[in-house]
């Protein structure tokens, strides 16, 4: 009988890429056994699975089958032998008490630690006897990574962006004017415990009433395969919301803002130089129209780092709430939010 246990140099097993682990390995055996070798192995992979169901036609017979897809990817496969190898000769391994120890440094850009029922992101170190003829003595020790996105690289990140969407509405043969709603943001990229300030106008050139406009930030995570065949599946989640209450007339312009907080408490999923499972965080918002009209809405994408921009001592909070703005105040120009 042999028992093996991995104890890693830190006890929340938390690490983030680019940091080394240190793991040091116990063994008991207890009676006496054959092996090829010993090794470690610290292990990195992103995996990806589901069904779906499928109608096949054949011959005049109708069947149901469930054809599963896969996706897989693998971030680093580090062996170490402490003795032997894969052709080594069989060696005894003797009753007593044996201490090994191992480093692995981690790769600077690795996808966060995740788990999902349609795939995960896992890291392991696995520990293995290779036994010849019987089944290997083996243990293995999941740890946490955590990804850094530095967003100093990617100064497009901290350019202005904004998006609009145009509509008009039917009445009869007759066409309004058109009805614009305006998403602007003074930067793309933020990192928790800060937060991200949006500014909605609605410039109302139509007969049309807007009852309210609904600002949400979303999670979208994609998940695909590559065997036997590339499949996507696509799950969003709300992560925050506002709703401001106040109308917009017809013919009327009106400006909103509000803060929405990165909250540092929220597991906010980074993963870059993943394939198979990507997150995006989108702000959509809509302008709820009266009457039996579809709502427009627009959309933009963020980006959530954990290494700020240089320099972004600001606080958003300077920046005015909505309530501060009335319908009076001429919107700002996309120009002057370079300057905030």
């Amino acid at each position: 009988m042999v028992t093996l246990t991995v104890v890693l140099d830190k006890p929340d097993k938390r690490y983030q890429a680019g940091e080394t682990i240190e793991a040091k390995i116990y063994i008991s055996v207890f009676e006496p056994f054959n092996a090829r070798s010993l090794s470690v192995r610290f292990l990195g992979v992103a995996f990806t699975e589901w069904t779906v169901s499928k109608t096949i036609s054949q011959s005049g017979t109708t069947r149901h089958v469930q054809q599963k897809f896969v996706g897989y990817e693998e971030y680093f496969k580090d062996d170490h032998y402490f003795f032997g190898g894969d052709e080594a000769p069989i060696k005894e391994i003797l009753p007593g008490s044996y201490d090994y120890e191992a480093t692995f440094t981690l790769p600077k850009t690795l996808p966060t630690s995740f788990d999902h029922t349609l795939g995960h992101i896992r890291y392991e170190v696995q520990v293995t006897y290779d036994v010849p003829w019987e089944e290997n003595y083996k243990c293995s020790e999941p740890f946490h990574v955590t990804s850094v996105l530095d967003l100093n690289m990617f100064p497009n990140l901290k350019e202005p962006i904004k998006a609009m969407e145009q509509k008009t509405f039917c009445c009869w043969c007759c066409t309004t004017d058109p009805l614009d709603i305006i998403t602007i943001l003074p930067k793309r990229g933020f990192v928790p415990g800060q937060n991200i300030p949006v500014t909605i106008e609605i410039d109302n050139n139509s007969n049309v009433r807007i009852d309210y406009v609904y600002l949400q930030l979303q999670e979208r995570l994609t998940f695909q395969t590559n065997r036997p065949d590339n499949d996507v599946k696509v799950e969003q989640e709300m992560i925050k919301d506002h709703m401001f209450d106040t109308p917009v007339a017809p013919y009327q312009n009106k400006l909103f803002h509000v803060n929405l907080y990165v909250d540092p408490l929220y597991q906010w999923k980074i993963f870059p130089g993943c394939e198979i499972i990507k997150c995006d965080y989108v702000l959509k918002a809509v302008a709820g129209v009266s009457g039996c009209h579809m709502n427009p809405e627009n959309q933009l994408s963020v980006t959530i780092g954990t290494v700020p921009f240089l320099g972004d001592e600001r606080s958003p909070n300077d920046l005015p709430s909505y309530q501060e703005i009335t319908a009076g105040d001429d919107p700002p120009k996309f120009e002057d939010l370079k300057n905030l």
